[in-house]
This record gives structure tokens, sequence and C-alpha cells, in this order.
């Protein structure tokens, strides 16, 4: 697909094309739920619930009967379809590899026939453009470069065979192929039209063109085997899937790609010319049967890729696929794709097309994308990660990356256009290959110009592409039996990794860009082995992302196959790639060799390590962390290398990413302010002691009483690098998530919380907006999952308060469509940026609406945007005056309960029809003012007082071991700690106490982590979620001591636990106490109750051989309130106080001995002692020996050799040590010498003795 000019606003992440023919413009007034409305009659593509014939249960060759009960259920729906539109039409049905049905469908039908349960999924069909002929239309715009023929040489055939390919049929899913040609098989002659009344020449490409509706008899040749038409002329489907030589541009910038088919075609039968080719036509440009003069132009569309699917995988249309084509090259489209197998989440039906023939034995090979030039919004300033392409994210495909030659012709470089992966969703690696791109010869389409270039050099990521296809081409001539499985991964097995270096030309290439390197056929098809990671059959090894607080190991497995006749030895080894901090935590644990039996298979266990304690801090942040170097650094990644000698070392890429996890300790026991000290009767007033903080922001009353309530304790952050906590007012949180999206792998909001707060940075309102989101499950990177509601990963919008009561959003919000701009607050989202990096962007109002550019006023945040990658927590921020516009132009004018509605690719903050969530960000929280009045007896008027509904909450930290009190502490809503640092944590809120009525349940925050995913929900409340105003015993707490250990020892502190933040602690008149309320054997143990310490009281009781593991469950008590009960595990280690023993039976079976040799001579003996000793304990032994009249004597292991020259009994004592304690015991060997008339007797004694001092070693 070829674009003059193209945004990605316009074609990111679509799966059939790159959205240029038919995006539909997207306003900033979209429907708060993302529903849209249809107005006028098309085409749509209806993707059906019931399963396609290759899904059913059955025979797994033969698919008639199937595909007869598909076709029956299709009956039926449409049925159903003509009830609710009279006039829909049937144009089209598949039910092969994907049941769907195309219908012609008045716009206005579309929701209810989305309704129906029999439909999945709706999409567009239409995708046709037309523009008047003209002289310039009629000419053939060559996707090429045009050279003198001389100029061109042709590429030699992989293996620089002619045969290379034989046996193996290869689909070209493009815009048809030009058979006439003669490379191939055709007649080389174009022909004339001048005469209306002569036919063009039989067998000129004229001819192929006028019959280019119907059979024709010049279709196939020896070279294109087959193929068919499903982007006809007629608008049907046809049997001549001739490729047109018309060019055409759309008015949006779009231009035919006039001749791809045919030139890709002829990389791949340069490349291997034994190979067949079918030709599948997807594309169409000829004039318009309503008036010849326009040239109308469509390019592919869902439905005809899957019957063009369909057909490769069922040439003959019996139902039966045993002759399906072998491997299809087909054209990708977009960036940025997700994609993931195992859940709900696929972007497009044609991945699931894509994995479902290969599952049936067709190799898909495609281009990992193109638009790395590109961002969201614009011209790129930086390469993306995960920019993969919609259909090389799909895991089955072999998915073709580039490289090209430097300016020196020597240095392999990624150009700046190839995509980088891996695929977002299953983190798969993309590309898996890459190969040249440039240059490459190729046959230009018919030319009713005798004089122009017949050859030109063709350039780009489907002419790699078709290098790839011809490739897995000749693997599948070589290897028969090998599946799709088995081609990919001999291919990037034996591919070259030397030397490729990034865009820059400066920077070492990676795996996320190269995969595996640069084909190597000869290499492929010489290789006795193939190898791929087991449970997914990819030649790779995804260790995949993880938060870590100790260690974490990952197992794996690889096959390794043998195809060889004979028995093959390879040795192994891992190489990391590049010099990165994070290695250090690394160990990969393999065999050192594996041996693989001739024609079998072999699984290599393999498992990686990751050490907590030597990782680095996790450098992505903020916006401006994720730079290319940040980003490498934590995209750990390398080769497993199997080699032998003489032949090809295979590769198989792994990766793994790692941080740190934040945990915190709390010590929630708080201390409450005001606090009362007491009356004064010095001054008769009662006195207080106060939060400076708290009456700061709740100035006290006019009678100076204080209008707070706030608590301040204590968490200690556990964390082994330096984690930065923000703590927020909470506007909305889910607890659980909704039944009917825990499978679906889109965006779902956990908890959002939000105020504004000062920042210097802001220089015109010094004054920031910040929203935080914690997700139930990690994003990749701040894109959608899916793109209906657009690529964001999330957006929000604020509403004015008096339009949320004007409409009654208060009670109920179903849609917040608002057209009046100057009613609009805005519509800030979260998304990458040009550079790659999270970002928020706001609306700029100051800039007219364009329908043409519908990006074109989205302004990016003069402040960072928190996101971490593969992380659950983003923060927005935004200065006040980037949403100044109209009359909203102070920080007066954000003192107001706006509404809030947030939305992600598959989830809203809040349901449907409940009441809008409501926030006042300078307050902090929900804050009304209501008029209450009563009726006064004696004056006989009301008395009307305005009561204020403050439902405002602040959470700020603060440093302990200070000088000052804690209530004078300044508390700030953000702050780094270090690793075991101990951090005051203060809610304020405005006093709850007095009123009449009942008691308003507790003002919540949240707590989040920006380097990592914690996040906590608190309570400005003693009580909170566990209903306990009383802390519990921290769960898992593990602790040990030594058995035996003294009367008194103190084992630690049993730390405590709430579900907030805050609980009541021990007062001088009413203690917190923990107690042991379950039995144990001995009662070793008791709790101090003014430490919480846990000490021994039963020494006796603490025996390792007889009781390893204690577990105590422990309740916390506060006068007559219980918390809840929890347990804890103590461990007994074990002292070394029993000394290693002597198994008597081993010993005495043990044998003696017996060396004959001659006077003068000497002999030697072997002994094996294995189990003669054991250790009750478990603990190692090692040994030494010694003895007398030996000429030599060691132990190595449990294997005793010595020698002896003299005869006699002689005594060995051999001693075994635990490290502290010992126990010997004593060996005899006795030796003669030989009798002269016996020499062939002692030799035959000496063997026989040699056999039996060896038998135990076997």
């Amino acid at each position: 697909m070829k674009f003059n000019k193209c945004t990605l606003a316009l074609c990111v992440s679509t799966a059939i094309l790159s959205g240029a023919l038919h995006a539909n413009a997207q306003t900033e007034s979209v429907s708060a739920y993302g529903s849209a409305q249809q107005q006028e009659r098309a085409t749509y593509t209806l993707y059906l619930t019931n399963a396609a014939a290759i899904e059913r249960q059955g025979d797994k060759r033969d698919y008639t009967q199937r595909l007869a009960e598909v076709s029956k259920l299709q009956d039926q729906v449409f049925n159903q379809i003509k009830a609710i539109d009279p006039q829909a039409i049937l144009t089209a049905r598949s039910g092969l590899v994907a049941n769907i049905i195309n219908v012609e469908l008045q716009s206005g039908s579309v929701a209810q026939v989305k309704a129906l349960d029999a439909v999945q999924r709706i999409f567009s069909a239409s995708n046709t453009s037309s523009v008047k002929q003209t002289e310039a239309t009629q000419s053939v715009q060559q996707n090429a470069t045009v050279m003198a023929d001389e100029e061109v040489a042709l590429l030699t055939p992989y293996t620089g065979n002619e045969s290379a390919g034989a046996g193996v049929s290869v689909a070209i899913i493009s815009t048809g192929i030009d058979y006439t040609l003669p490379i191939f098989g055709g007649s080389g002659v174009y022909g004339e039209n001048n005469d209306s009344e002569t036919p063009p020449p039989a067998g000129s490409y004229l001819e192929a063109l006028e019959n280019g509706a119907i059979e024709y008899s010049g279709f196939p040749t020896a070279v294109v085997a087959g193929g068919w038409d499903f982007s006809s002329e007629n608008y049907g489907n046809d049997a001549n899937p001739i490729d047109q030589n018309l060019s055409y541009e759309s008015w949006n910038g779009w231009v035919y790609p006039t001749g791809m088919g045919t030139e890709l075609a002829s990389i791949v039968h340069q490349l291997a010319p034994g190979a067949s080719l079918h030709a599948y036509k997807v594309y169409n440009v000829s004039g318009a049967s309503w008036d010849p003069t326009y040239i109308t132009a469509s390019g592919p569309s869902l439905d005809k890729l899957v019957q063009a699917f369909e057909h490769a995988l069922d040439p003959n249309q019996d139902g039966d696929i045993s002759d399906r084509i072998d491997i299809a090259l087909l054209e990708a489209s977009g960036a940025g794709a997700f994609f993931d197998i195992d859940g709900n989440a696929s972007v497009s039906l044609l991945q699931l097309m894509i994995e479902r023939v290969s599952a049936q034995g067709m190799t898909v090979v495609t281009h990992a994308g193109d638009l790395a030039e590109y961002s969201l919004y614009g011209d790129a300033e930086a390469k993306h990660r995960n920019w993969i392409s919609a259909e090389g994210s799909a895991t089955s495909a072999i998915t073709v990356g580039a490289v090209n030659y430097a300016d020196d012709g020597e240095t392999l470089v990624v150009p700046e256009w190839a995509a980088m992966g891996p695929v977002r969703g299953s983190q798969t690696l993309k590309p898996e290959i890459v190969t040249f791109t440039d240059n490459q010869p190729v046959v230009h389409i018919s030319n009713a110009d005798e004089t122009a270039a017949k050859y030109g050099m063709r350039s780009g990521s489907m002419a790699g592409a078709a290098r790839i296809a011809a490739a897995a081409a000749v693997i599948k001539s070589q290897f028969p039996g090998f599946g799709p499985a088995e081609i990919k991964a001999v291919l990037a097995n034996t591919a070259n990794i030397d030397s490729i270096l990034e865009s820059d030309e400066i920077t070492p290439a990676e795996i996320y860009s190269i995969g595996h390197g640069v084909e190597d056929l000869d290499a492929a098809i010489s290789s006795p082995l193939v190898a791929w990671e087991s449970a997914s059959n990819q030649p790779y090894v995804q260790f995949g992302m993880h938060e870590i607080a100790d260690t974490k190991t990952v197992h794996k497995n690889i096959t390794v196959r043998n195809v060889s006749d004979t028995a093959q030895t390879y040795s192994l080894s891992f190489k990391m790639v590049g010099d990165k901090a994070a290695h250090e935590a690394l160990t990969l644990n393999l065999p050192e060799s594996v041996n693989i039996p001739a024609n079998s298979s072999v699984v290599i266990p393999v498992s990686m390590i990751v050490d907590a304690n030597k990782l680095p801090q996790w450098p992505l942040m903020s916006t401006a962390d994720h730079t290319d170097a940040n980003l490498k650094a934590t995209e750990l990644n390398g080769y497993i290398s199997l080699m032998s000698e003489g032949k090809p070392e295979l590769n198989l890429g792994w990766m793994v990413k790692a941080r740190h996890s934040t945990s915190i300790t709390k010590r929630p026991n708080a201390i409450e302010f005001p606090t009362y000290l007491g009356w004064n009767p010095d001054t008769f007033q009662t006195e207080w002691n106060h939060l400076a903080w708290g009456r700061e922001l709740y100035p006290d009353d006019e009678f100076g009483n204080g209008s707070y309530q706030s608590y301040v304790a204590s968490f200690i952050n556990d964390s082994k690098t330096e984690t930065t906590f923000q703590a927020y007012p909470l506007i909305l949180q889910n607890r659980t998530v909704r039944p009917d999206l825990e499978n679906v792998k889109g965006h779902k909001i956990k908890a959002v919380g939000g105020a504004i707060f000062d920042d210097a940075m802001c220089t015109v309102s010094g004054k920031k907006l910040n929203i935080a989101v914690s997700l139930f499950d990690r994003a990749d990177v701040a894109l959608a999952n899916f793109q209906e509601r657009g690529p964001q990963l999330f957006a929000y919008d604020l509403f004015f308060e008096s339009v949320v009561l004007e409409n009654g959003w208060n009670e109920s919000f179903s849609d917040g469509t608002i057209w009046d701009e100057a009613q609009q607050v805005n519509q800030p989202r979260i998304a990458l940026n040009a550079k790659g990096q999270p970002a928020t962007y706001v609306i700029d109002y100051s800039v007219a609406y364009d329908y043409t550019n519908p990006n074109g006023r989205m302004k990016e945040s003069t402040l960072p945007t928190y996101f971490t990658n593969n992380g659950k927590n983003i923060v927005s921020q935004v200065c006040l005056e980037d949403l100044y516009h109209h009359e909203l132009d102070s920080v007066e004018d954000f003192d107001q309960n706006f509404g809030f509605h947030i939305q992600t690719d598959r989830h809203t903050g809040k349901e449907q029809y409940e009441p809008i969530a409501q926030f006042n960000p300078i307050k902090g929280g929900n804050y009304a003012v209501e008029e209450s009045c009563y009726f006064d007896w004696f004056t006989g008027m009301d008395v009307c007082t305005d009561i204020a509904n403050d439902r405002s909450v602040h959470v700020g930290f603060a440093a302990m071991g200070q000088d000052a009190e804690v209530g004078e502490l300044a508390f700030s809503p953000t702050y780094t700690a270090q690793p075991g640092e101990e951090v005051y944590i203060a809610s304020v809120g405005a006093s709850d106490l007095g009123g009449i009525g009942q008691i308003p349940a507790p003002k919540d925050f949240m707590v989040v982590s920006v380097n990592d995913d914690f996040m906590q929900i608190g309570y400005n409340a003693m009580v909170d979620d566990d209903g306990s105003i009383v802390a519990r015993a921290q769960a898992n707490q593990v602790f040990s001591v030594a058995e035996g250990a003294e009367m008194n020892t103190v084992l630690g502190k049993i730390e405590l636990d709430t579900q907030g933040f805050f609980t009541y602690g021990s007062t001088d008149f009413e203690p917190l106490e923990l107690h042991i309320v379950n039995s144990v054997t001995g009662t070793p143990f008791a709790i101090d109750q003014e430490t919480h310490e846990l000490y021994v009281v039963n020494p006796s009781a603490l025996d390792f051989e007889n009781n390893q593991e204690f577990e105590l469950k422990i309740l916390a008590q506060k006068g007559n309130t219980v918390g809840e009960t929890e347990s804890i595990k103590v461990m007994v280690t074990d002292v070394n106080d029993i000394a290693p023993e002597v198994d008597e039976d081993v010993a005495a079976a043990m044998p003696t001995p017996q060396l004959t040799f001659k006077k003068g001579d000497s002999a030697s003996f072997t002994m094996d002692i294995d189990g003669l000793f054991m250790d009750v304990e478990g603990n190692s032994l090692s040994y030494t020996v010694e003895g007398s009249g030996f000429t030599a004597l060691a132990i190595a292991g449990t294997q005793i050799t010595g020698e002896l020259d003299s005869e006699g009994s002689h005594q060995l004592t051999v001693t075994a040590s635990d490290g502290v304690n010992e126990v010997s015991h004593t060996l005899t060997v006795e030796s003669t010498y030989e009798k002269d008339s016996g020499g062939s007797l002692g030799m035959l004694s000496l063997l026989f003795a040699g056999l039996i001092a060896l038998r135990r070693r076997f």
C-alpha cells in the first residue's frame, strides 16, 4: 500500500487498509460511551458467532458436510436480517476459515443487526474510490525504479539451483499477476485495441485484460498455475486474476499500487523458480460501470481477504483442503497492533484468519511494518517500540523486517521506516527475521509503450516479504514434512545476526529490530537440526515481564528436532546483547550439551533466574525518561546458541523484562488530630494538639474550633530501590472486574484519583491538574488495545457543574455529547507523542476544528506524564492554562464540582446510567453547599442556613527523623522514599463530628507508585473496608529460630497491617494486644505486649529433627474490640549437634580388596565407600583417609585409590565430617606375592580383585 502522505491518525493499527480510502473523521464530540451513528446505505461484513467449518468437530481434511451446516446457519441469520431490513441483500459469504456474510443494509438498521445473538462483530465492507479518467490515469505508474533492461541483473535462485522451490505452491495475495509476461510463461505480447471490431491478439495482455471479468483460456500458465479474482471489474469475483496496468491516485493521497502483484511474483519466481505461483487478486482498478470515463479503485477488504484465504486453503473448492497452497504472501498495514490469541483481544478478524490457516498447514509471510517514520499525530521523531503491522502481529505468521547496505556498501543497517517489535499483548518477537529490501530486481507489468523498460528495481517492505516467501518455498521443497512452525524456526535458527546496526548507523541492532538476523538459505537447508520453544512453537523464548521482590525463576523448554539420519551432539551457550547493568541480575541455566538421536526430538529445560538484589533502578518513570537508551536498558535480550563443529550454528532469541516491585510494611497505629489534651484549669479551656497542615487546609471556625479531622501513621518502603509515592483524593473505584469483561484484554479501570496542585512549571496559573489512573492489568505502552475509540490509552471528559445539573447527569449519565465548545471543558487523553513517549494531550480550542485533520488541534501538555511502560499506573498532568478557553480562564473557575467521565478502549470508569462521578479538583473532592431551613415559632419566619457537605480529602507524606514534632511537619502529595525508609503518611478532611443523622462514609484516597504497579486505597478514618478499627498482624510473615534457642530469645517484631493506612493503637488506658490463639506443640513462643516482639518461652520445644515449622494464628485486640486473625510462620533452623554415623549393614558388606603381585612390583586398588556413612540431619559430608604401609593413598568424593608394594594386611581409616562432628571407620586391604608357578593365575587373581574393587562404581 502506498501513500503520498499519511499520518497514523488515519492508519495506525488497522487490519485491512491503512485507512486512507474510507477513514471516518474523528470529531472531538465523540459520545461518552463510544457510540456512533451511520446515516447511509452500505455493504457490511458480519462476523457470526457460530464456528466456521475448520473450527467444528469431525474429519480434519474433508469439510464438505461442515460447510453445508455453516451455509444453512448463515441463511437463518440472513432471514433474521431481512425481518429488520426487507431491502437487505446478501452479496457474499464465507464459511471455511471464518463464518462471515456480506450484506447490503440500510445504515439505520446496523444497530439492530449488531444486536442479533448470531452477530459477533460488524465491519464496513466498502472501500471503493473513484476519479475522473485523464491521460495521467491511463498511463502506467510503476511502483519501482525504472532502469534500462540491460542494467538489471536478475536475482540468483536461493541455493543456486534453478529448481529451488520445486513442488511448492505460493499464493500472491495482491493486485493479481500479469501472467502474459514471458517470465511467467506468457506470450510477452501487449496487443493493440485501436480497432474495436478487431479483438487483441490471442494470448496478449490486452486480450487477458478484456476478459478480466470472466474465465480466460490463456490462464493458467506453466508458472502461474492458479488463482482467483476477488475484486473483479464487475464487482463480483471471477477466475481471471490478471493484474491491471491503470494508475490511480485518490484525493486523500492513496496511490493504487499498480503492478505490485506482478513485481512481487517476479521476486518470488527469481529466488524460487521451481515453485508454482497462484494469483489472488484483492485489488481492482478499472473504468466505472456507470461511466467508463471514471476510474474506480478499491483495495483489500476483510471479506476479500477471507475469501482469498479460503480459496488458497481449498483451491478446487471441493471441501477437501489436502490441495491447499503451501505459502501465502500477504500485504500488511498499520502499526502498533495488539494481538493476543489467548484472549478476546484480536484487533481484527484477519489476524485470527492467519492463525487459522497456519493451523491448517499454510505458511503466511508478511512484513513487520513500514510506518516507523510516523507517529500518532504526525511524523515520528524517534522509532516507537511495539510498532508492528496488524497482519504481522499474528503469532503464526513469518513477519519480515528490513535491512540494507549503508553508503559504504558493506555495513548492514536497519532502514528508518522499518518497524520495531515486539507485539503488544502477546509480546511475541517480531520481526523474526530481516532481509534486503532495497533495489530488488523485478519485472514490470505490461505496457503499451514498447520502448518502456521491461525490468526495474523495487524497494520496500513487500519486496523483503517476497524474498522470504521464496525462502519459505525453498525450505518447504527441501523438507516437505515441515509445517509453518518448522519453516519459520529453521529460517530464524540459521539466520545471520552479525554486525547489523540500527538506523543511526552507530548503535548495534538488537532483537526487537532484527529478530534473528538475515536469512541464510544454505545454512537452513544444510542444518540437521531445527529448534523452537516448546509451548509456543516459536523460534524464540519469551520469559515475560516481571515485578520482583526477591528472586524469580521462569522455566521454559526448548524442543530440538534432528531431521538427519545420524545422531547429533551440540554444545549450548547463551549470549546477552549489549552492555546493560541489569545483566548482573540474570542467570540462565541450560545444559552444556545435548545429544539428539537420528530423526528424533529432545526437550531441553531452560530456566531464567532474576535476582532483584542486583536489578538497577527501572529508568522509565515519566515522559522524558522514554529514550532509546533507557528503553534498551530495560529490554534484556540475547540468543541461546547450539553449536557443533562443521555445522551451521542455531540461535533462538530470548527476551525478559524485570523491575523491582514496591511493597510496604505499615505502621498503622495512628495519631489522631486534633488530639485531646484535657482541660486546662488555668485557662479554663479544653486544650488540643493540632496538625498545622490540617488547620491550614481547614481553618478554625468562627468560634476557634478546629474544623478538620486528620490521621498520621507511617509505613516502610520495602522495595530494594527508591520509590516515588503520590497520593490523590479518590474519584472512583471498581473493586472487581465486571464478569463480562473478565476475559477481555482491553484496559480496565480499577481506580481513579485526582486534584489540582501547585507547580512552578505552570507559569501562568501556577497550578496543574493531575489525574491518576490504576488499571487492573498492565498496559504495554500508552496505546489502546482496541482501536474503535481511538488510539489513546484513555481519555477523560470534564463537564461543568451547571451542565451536569442541567442534564440530570448527577442522577443518571449515559451520553455526554456536547457540540457547543464554550460548554465543553476539555477531553485530555494519554497517548504516544512523536518520540514514542507517553504524553497527555489536550484540545487547543484557540484553533478551529478542521474535519480533514481531526487531530490538528491536539496539543501536548508541557508537563510530563508518569508511566513506566508495562505498567498499571498512569498519572496525567496538565497546567490549568492549557485548559483555558472561552469563559474558563482562571484558577477560580475550577472551584466547582466537575462531572468526570473516563473511558479506555473497553471500559468506562462508571457504568452507563449510573450518576456521573463529580469532584472539585481545587478542594480535593466533592463539595456542595445546601440550604437548610426550619420554621421559628417565636418569629413566625423560616430561618435558613448554608450547610456544607464537604467530601474533600488531602493526603501527604513527610520524612521521619526530623527535629519538628509530627504536628508541625510539612506534608507533600509526592515523596521519594529510599529503600527501607520509614515515611509518615497523613490524611486530612473536613470534620464529620457533630451533626444529626447517619455518620457519613469515610473519605477515601489512593496512593500509587510511579515506579511500578503498587496502588493502595486508604481512608481518612480508622474504619476501612475490613470493618475493624484495630490492625491485624501482617499476613505471610516468616520468622526463624535455631533449635534449642535460649529462653527469651527474640525472633522479631510482628508487623501490623490494615485495609487502609490508619488504625487505633495502644493508649495509656487501653493497649493494643496481640494474642496467639491456636495451640502449638510445646507452647514455645509468646508475644511481648509492649513491643509486639515474638520470643521463646520453651527452648525444649524447638527441635529441628521433630518439628521444622510452626504456624501461629495471631489475633489483635484492643479492649473489647477484636480484629481479624492472621497466620504467621516460624521456621526452626538446624543446629549441627548430631555426628554422622556408620551404616553397619553397608560396612559389613564392604569387600576386602585382595591384591597379588610379584615381589619388587606393586599393585593398585580402588574402593567406593558410597553409603558407608550417613547424616541424619541431612548435612553434606566430606571425607579424609589415612593409613600406613601404602605407597599411595587418596580419596576423591567417595572413591578411595591406593597402591601397595608389600604383602600383608594393611589398614586404612576413613573419616567423615559434617563440618562440626566426625566419625571414622577402618577398612582392610590384603596383599600377597605371586608364586613362581602361578603366573597366569596370579594375573587372573589381580584382575578379579580389581573387578571386585570396582563393582560398586556402576
